[in-house]
C-alpha cells in the first residue's frame, strides 16, 4: 500500500494548476467569476478515483458567466510541466457563438475595452492539452 501511495504522490508534480478571475469593471474591480482547479494525469477511471476527483480532469466543461455581458477585465494563470492550458471566451451561452479568443499564457488584462470586447463574454471553456 505504501508503494501505491508513493506512486500517486509522485504524479502530483505533473498536474497543472490553473485559475481564472473575471471582473465586471476595468482594473480588476467587481469579481463575477473565480474558478480554479488542477488538471491531473490520473484518468477518472483510475482506481484512485477519489484522488482524481479532487485533482480534476484534463478539460473543464463550458461554464456560463453568472452575469452575462459584463466582463471588463480578467486574470488567467496556469502552471505545470505536463499540460498546456488555455481559456477560451465566447459571446453566447453554452460556449457557442463568436469566439473571442484564447490564451495559453498567463494573462492579466486590466481593460477589455481597447480590444473591442468589453462586456461581451458570456461563457468560457478551459482546455488543457498534452
Amino acid at each position: 500500500m505504501r508503494f501505491k501511495c508513493m506512486t500517486v504522490v509522485a504524479l502530483l508534480p505533473l498536474a497543472t494548476a490553473w485559475r481564472l478571475q473575471v471582473y465586471s469593471a476595468a482594473n480588476y474591480i467587481g469579481i463575477i467569476e473565480d474558478r480554479s482547479g488542477i488538471s491531473s494525469p490520473l484518468p477518472s477511471t483510475h482506481k484512485y478515483k477519489s484522488l482524481s476527483v479532487i485533482l480534476g480532469t484534463i478539460s473543464q466543461p463550458c461554464k456560463n458567466l453568472g452575469s452575462p455581458n459584463v466582463a471588463s477585465s480578467f486574470h488567467w494563470s496556469y502552471g505545470g510541466a505536463l499540460y498546456n492550458c488555455e481559456v477560451v471566451f465566447y459571446d453566447s451561452n453554452g460556449c457557442s457563438g463568436r469566439l473571442y479568443g484564447s490564451g495559453h499564457n498567463n494573462k492579466n488584462i486590466p481593460n477589455l475595452a481597447p480590444a473591442g470586447v468589453n462586456d461581451q463574454f458570456n461563457s468560457y471553456k478551459i482546455n488543457c492539452l498534452v
